[in-house]
């Protein structure tokens, strides 16, 4: 029996081993290579997916599964649990928005008054409740991590962000650096305000405002926790924050966190297996540089493939930003050191920079 070969489909097939972008190689199918896999090329041809962007992918998949997601040979943490805070120094982990961090926090406010009632009802509702706002005096300097109040009652959902303000004759003044990320009113409970850029930076001993406002631009209606008079905090309350002033009948509890100097972090993984001694070692880290840092300066990585005895050094190149986060990525030979497969990163901050890191992806090959 003889078996004809349709040359045209030949004629349709792009090599298996990617060259030079051609446009004789559009529309045409892809052949494996010698590992039955796509040429690398052709994913980061013209403009294409890059092998990056793939490790970024197996993040955000990782991310959405809520676990470190072990894949081909390599792994894509994206911190959704504190996975490796038993092999790294001076890291805080934060469970909230699953991202380590370095900066001394000190706990502050006003949130361990007791007595009192519910005082001002919150949200654009009720009449001058937009804007719910309590004065305190920073007892460090550093950039603001968070802020706490806690709301006792809602009756219609909103949204809402925290401002910080200097105080102008016990009343808000300026703005201190940027408005929160946005929370939603729409049970009881503590409610933490977090800045994902633009944090304000607070001096000890400086007195400043906390304004928390309902910017649904709705019907929002809520009541914040109201502890008994401090006559050393003022809170007030009113549809323009300019126009608040101090009363004398009740205390908004209130908590804030201040990130104080921040210490050199270290960051090191558990350990990965590999089948084979690898050659090669990739790496992208998902960060916020809080404070102004230079990368492969204030940021470095590295890899090892004898469980952390030996490292080599990963020069890191910025890609893709989301959500105030940028993806750093970056490859080394790592075939001189000691044959092994545990597999390890090393990220460390340095020069004291407060940083932020929400993922890392190591791969080999």
């Amino acid at each position: 029996m003889v078996r004809k070969l349709d040359i045209s489909m030949l004629e349709d097939l792009a090599p298996a081993t990617k060259g030079a972008i051609s446009v004789d190689d559009a529309n045409k199918l892809v052949q494996l290579d010698s590992d039955g896999k796509i040429a690398g090329a052709y994913l980061e041809a013209a403009g294409g997916m890059s092998l990056v962007d793939g490790r970024h992918l197996a993040l955000e998949i990782a991310d959405l599964k809520g676990v470190a997601f072990n894949y081909g040979a390599g792994q894509a943490d994206p911190f959704d649990s504190d996975t490796i805070g038993a092999t790294s120094t001076n890291e805080t982990y934060d469970a909230s928005n699953d991202w380590y961090y370095n900066a001394a926090i000190a706990a502050e406010g006003t949130f361990g008054l007791t007595g009192g009632t519910n005082y001002a009802a919150w949200g654009d509702g009720p009449g001058n409740g937009k804007n719910v706002a309590h004065q305190d005096t920073a007892g460090n300097t550093g950039v603001l991590s968070s802020v706490k109040i806690n709301v006792d009652s809602v009756s219609t959902s909103f949204n809402a962000r925290c401002s910080v303000y200097t105080n102008n004759s016990n009343s808000p003044g300026t703005i201190v650096g940027g408005a929160s990320d946005t929370v939603s009113i729409a049970a009881t409970g503590d409610k933490t305000f977090t800045w994902s850029s633009n944090a304000p930076s607070l001096t000890a001993g400086t007195s400043y405002w906390f304004v928390f406002s309902d910017i649904s631009g709705g019907s929002g209606n809520a009541t914040i926790d109201y502890a008994a008079y401090d006559s050393s905090h003022a809170t007030g309350n009113h549809d323009t924050i300019t126009s608040i002033t101090q009363v004398t009948s009740a205390t908004a509890r209130v908590a804030f966190a201040v990130g104080a100097t921040s210490q050199n972090m270290t960051l090191i993984n558990a350990g990965l297996t590999a089948a084979t001694a690898p050659s090669k070692g990739l790496i992208s880290i998902q960060a916020q540089f809080v404070d102004s840092s230079t990368l492969n300066t204030d940021m470095t990585a590295e890899i090892s493939r004898d469980g952390g005895t030996t490292w080599t050094a990963v020069t890191l190149a910025a890609g893709a930003t989301n959500a105030n986060f940028t993806m750093y990525s970056g490859d080394a030979t790592i075939s001189a050191q000691p044959s092994g497969t545990s597999m390890k990163y090393r990220v460390k901050t340095l020069n004291n920079k407060n940083i932020r890191v929400s993922g890392v992806v190591l791969r080999w090959s």
